[in-house]
């Protein structure tokens, strides 16, 4: 088409960089918007992707901090449920089953995803994040490679150490999450 230019997208700046990366909605600038009918992304150009929110009138937005908080709450509770079921299978021989172990790996592989999650979170904010909720992550992290540590050599007596173990690490969470005025739902 002779007469067609495509449209000029606006340099990208690093709050709308920041505003992709966690769905914040941006107020779109004054082009032509195609919305498309299934989701709430358009393309703007070759360099940037902005957030239309008329697209998404009906749909929530999730943060990374309501992700992060999400993810702490899943880890509390998942710990302590491995807890339980360790200390459980201590003294009820019929709940020591493959499947516990596998539970109690997700249960702390959650861990390693908050803590991905935190990193992202902590780079991406302006502003000075509570170094105590940081403490308090890092030293879950510690707590997963000292149960790691003493697996073989506590025997039988693993259960007791995975079931207070996970229970520490729920303990941490929650005070970790006490500590945080970010993260309070």
């Amino acid at each position: 088409m002779p007469g067609w230019h495509p449209p000029v997208s606006p340099k990208v700046t690093r709050v709308q960089q920041l505003a992709v990366q966690q769905a914040i909605p941006v107020p779109v600038a004054a082009q032509e918007v195609a919305v498309l009918p299934w989701g709430s992304l358009r393309n703007c150009g070759p360099t940037s992707l902005l957030w239309d929110r008329r697209a998404t009138s009906d749909v929530t937005d999730v943060t990374l901090v309501e992700v992060h908080s999400a993810l702490g709450w899943a880890l509390v509770v998942a710990n302590a449920a491995a807890g339980l079921w360790a200390l459980g299978a201590q003294w009820l021989p019929r709940l020591r089953v493959t499947a516990l172990w596998w539970f109690v790996a997700a249960a702390q592989s959650l861990l390693f995803v908050q803590a991905v999650v935190g990193v992202v979170l902590y780079t991406s904010i302006e502003g000075p994040a509570p170094r105590i909720h940081m403490f308090y992550g890092f030293l879950t992290l510690v707590a997963v490679a000292i149960l790691y540590g003493y697996r073989v050599p506590m025997g039988q007596r693993r259960y007791v150490l995975y079931g207070l173990g996970s229970l520490f690490i729920m303990g941490l969470g929650l005070q970790s999450m006490a500590n945080s005025s970010v993260l309070s739902m």
